[in-house]
């Protein structure tokens, strides 16, 4: 947020205090003044924008911010009232909150870590990748309704079976995206690259084993409920927190790079 000057911009006269948020002489509203700032700010960061492969990952982390600030909604519904965080439904529903927190943040990084080190380039590969980076925050957007708490306890298994394995799925396709994006006749190049790609697909793999193994355990294929859904809720989101951080820490460990992203 900008600084307020120490005069009003309109008439000039000085502020008897930070805390007055009107001009006692021409009434102009200092509240109003700094919004526009702000606004005008956020417009100077769009005509940085200078093609359109610029303003991908400005939109992407635009859509990453608005998915966390809608997560707090989620969080007052789940923690509030305090005295009911006791209750083991209201502890798992916490658990998968704090697994879509995972994925959501180490995601957001991972992007950021990413398109530092390979930008989109002006081509259909390009392309290709934002269509599969926005599909990717869609499916996060589902993956928050599924925690909230009026839809946890009957659909979040939802979660397990469909949206993470399709999730990792697009991770995999972005990873595939990049690599034809940046193939090169470098040969050490094109290792890294790969490795980073055969990671990905490992964690796919491990994803889809789990959804088998959440298949057999909830009974979705034969409508016969095996095993509690509450301890099946939290078994699952810890095998899923598990495979995320790990997927992250192996593909993060190959380069460490400056976070660093200017809009």
């Amino acid at each position: 947020m900008s600084e307020r000057l120490p005069y009003c911009p309109k008439c000039g006269t000085p502020f008897p205090s930070p805390a007055v948020v009107k001009c006692n002489k021409c009434n102009l509203d200092f509240n109003f003044i700094v919004q526009q700032q702000t606004i005008v700010n956020f417009s100077h960061g769009i005509h940085r924008i200078s093609n359109i492969v610029d303003f991908y990952p400005f939109a992407i982390h635009i859509i990453y911010g608005i998915i966390l600030a809608q997560s707090y909604a989620f969080v007052g519904e789940i923690f509030l009232p305090a005295e009911e965080i006791s209750r083991s439904d209201q502890l798992t529903n916490a658990l998968g909150l704090v697994m879509i927190y995972v994925i959501i943040i180490s995601g957001w990084v991972g992007y950021t870590k990413s398109i530092i080190d390979k930008p989109h380039k002006y081509d259909h590969y390009g392309s290709t990748r934002f269509i599969v980076e926005l599909i990717i925050t869609l499916l996060v957007f589902y993956l928050l309704e599924l925690v909230s708490v009026k839809n946890f306890m009957t659909h979040y298994g939802e979660a397990f079976y469909v949206i993470i394995p399709i999730m990792f799925a697009f991770y995999l396709v972005w990873d595939i995206l990049k690599y034809k994006e940046y193939s090169s006749s470098d040969a050490s190049k094109d290792k890294i690259l790969t490795r980073r790609l055969l990671r990905t697909l490992w964690a796919f793999i491990a994803i889809l084993i789990m959804s088998l193994f959440y298949y057999l355990f909830s009974g979705t294929l034969t409508n016969e409920i095996k095993f509690d859904l509450n301890s099946l809720y939290i078994v699952f989101s810890v095998v899923t927190i598990l495979i995320t951080v790990t997927y992250r820490y192996v593909k993060w460990r190959d380069k460490e790079r400056k976070f660093q992203f200017k809009v």
